[in-house]
Formats: C-alpha cells, structure tokens, sequence
C-alpha cells in the first residue's frame, strides 16, 4: 500500500511538471533607461561623395571602409581623418573580379582582410586592406564555401578562421568555409509569436542587425521589428546564447514565414556596432518612425544600458572606434544626402545623470 501511494505521488509531481512546462512563461518587456545622456558633436568629414546607400562601416588603421549599393562601386574607402577617398571598387557583374550579391561585409582587424559574402556565387571574397593601403594594385582572393555550408545569408568574421552566420534552418552557426562547426538553434521564448523555431529562424533572416566582438569572444544580435536583444558568448569553436533581453513586443502580421509590420508595430533596433567591452545601437523605440534615430546607445555586454548619445544629424549605420571616443557614422545632412561625419563621445555634453 505505501508503494502504491508513493507511485501515486510520482505520477502527480510529474503531471504538474508537465503542465508547468507546458504553460506560457509571462515574457515582460521592457525599454531601456539610461541614466546618463549626451548631447554629441558632429564632425562633418566628408560631404562631396554622394552615397547611391552606404551600409556597414568598418575601421582599420587609418581606414575608414563603407559598403555602397552601387552597380560601380561596392567598396569605398576613405582616410579616416579627413574624409578623402582613397579608392573604391567591387563593380557588379559576372567577371573574375566581379560581385554578384555582396551582402555582407567584416574585417579580420589583426592580419588586414576584408571578407564580402558573395551570396549568389557562396564565396567569400578577401581582399587585403594593408596593399591597398600602400597604393598596390587590388588583389582578389575567392573562398568557396563548401556544400555543408548551406545558402547563408549573413556571414561575419571573428577570428582566425572562424565566421558566424544566420541561416534558414538554426539560429545561428559559427562556421569555417569548409564546414559548420556549431550552430545554435536557440529561440526566445514568445509564445503566440513564433509557435515554431523556424519561424524565429525566418523572422531573424529578415529583421535583425548584428555585430561581434574584435577579439571575436562576443556577438550580439537584435530585432528591429520590436526590440529582442541576444548576447552570445563565443569560446574557442563553441557558441552560445548567454541573454535574451526584451525591449519591445514583436507586433507583425505573419503569413507562412512572411512577416509584415502592422500600424502598431514598434521599430526596434536598426544598427550594432561593439568592441571588447561595449556594444552600440541605434534604435528607433517607437510606432511608425519617420526619419532614422539621431541617438546611439551604448550597452555593457551583460546588456545593462550605460549612455545614450544624440547628435543633430538623423544616423543611418555607424562603427565605434576601439579606444571608445570617437563613433564614424554615414548621417543625412540637411539635403537629405548621405554624408560621412565623426561623433565625437568623449566630449560630448552631459545632460542627465
């Protein structure tokens, strides 16, 4: 009889567990406060190169790279301290030292590579940005990746020969062009919002910004339909998710694995940026946005917020200098133009504390 009653007792703790399992965690949202805010200067460095749409700067040296969705020019690259430019190339075409669909862009800061994810072709292009630098002619480098790879969308360096990459089928993978080392399949935890992993694997390829560490031991990825924020710890070939924070709830209409903004939606996050102790954001926070966010706010890697920084100029995508001072942002001037401008953070203007 006691055996029956402690089998009895066994089946109950299991069936509240399943329940318990099964019921919806309640996910709470909420925006960031900083306590410290700036009013920042910007520096207008170069207003004569008019931009078809830069995208993604990067910094090496006195290098300043920015990708442009231009037929002629995919890659230009200015001198970081005065605005000039130096060269630009990566025509599109079907050529040997063409690009077909340069998506994505990084830099391997301690040996001077640029990598282009080439996605049509499944190359990474390489090109060395130290020859360039020293006025040598532009050398090409292709690497195929293999078909274990997959079609991936998004494809970031991190070190040595190590990239990370979003894909249709996981979170995301840490990769080497041969193969995939480890992927992450983790999905936050909303329910009614993505009732499958797949869905959030769909809805991430489309709405989110990325950036990594450059001592390649971090990545944060973020949500710009709503505001869901992922940190990820990076050692050696191994990923994983450390902290999801949720800013704002994901409102979307969704067909299949479309997912469309509605008059309620709140517009998250729109660009990342980070070095080893900090990572960067712009972040609209708000209903039907009408012009790019003039604010970059600034997170300590266990996703505390630290300061904002606003500026006069509407920023459409920005890279943070290693040394912490100085932000090199593509901003809109006053004839709507994109332009090159340097934000001064360190002596920017405390207004709140």
């Amino acid at each position: 009889m006691k055996t029956l009653k402690i089998q009895h007792l066994l089946v109950i703790i299991c069936i509240a567990i399943f329940f318990i399992q099964c019921k919806d965690e309640k996910i709470y949202y909420k925006a960031p406060t900083f306590l410290q805010k700036y009013n920042a200067k910007v520096q207008i460095i170069n207003n004569e190169y008019l931009f078809r749409y830069a995208h993604q700067p990067q910094i090496f040296d006195s290098m300043l790279i920015i990708g442009d969705m231009s037929a002629n020019d995919n890659i230009c690259i200015f001198n970081r301290n005065n605005g000039n430019l130096i060269k630009s190339f990566g025509k599109i075409g079907n050529g040997p030292e063409e690009l077909t669909t340069p998506v994505t862009y990084s830099i391997d800061k301690t040996n001077g590579y640029l990598y282009i994810n080439d996605y049509s072709r499944k190359n990474i292009v390489q090109y060395n940005l130290k020859e360039i630098k020293n006025g040598q002619n532009i050398k090409t480098s292709f690497i195929k990746l293999s078909e274990e790879v997959e079609d991936r969308n998004r494809i970031i360096f991190i070190k040595d020969s190590l990239f990370i990459s979003d894909g249709f089928n996981d979170r995301l993978a840490l990769i080497t062009p041969n193969k995939i080392i480890k992927t992450s399949t983790n999905s936050p935890n909303i329910h009614n919002k993505f009732e499958f992993d797949k869905d959030w694997f769909a809805f991430t390829q489309l709405y989110t910004c990325m950036a990594a560490s450059p001592n390649g031991k971090r990545f944060v990825s973020a949500t710009i339909i709503g505001g869901v924020l992922e940190i990820y710890n990076i050692e050696k070939e191994d990923i994983k998710l450390y902290k999801t924070l949720y800013l704002y709830e994901p409102i979307f209409d969704k067909r299949e694995h479309v997912f469309t903004p509605t008059q309620e939606t709140i517009y998250g996050f729109c660009h990342l940026s980070a070095n080893n102790n900090f990572f960067y954001a712009t972040a609209h926070g708000k209903i039907s946005p009408t012009t790019m966010p003039n604010t970059i706010w600034k997170f300590d890697w266990e996703g505390n917020p630290v300061a904002s920084y606003t500026c006069e100029y509407c920023i459409e995508n920005f890279t943070v200098d290693d040394n912490n001072d100085l932000i090199y942002a593509t901003i809109y001037d006053e004839n709507g133009e994109q332009v090159i401008g340097i934000i001064d953070i360190k002596n920017a203007t405390l207004i709140q504390k």
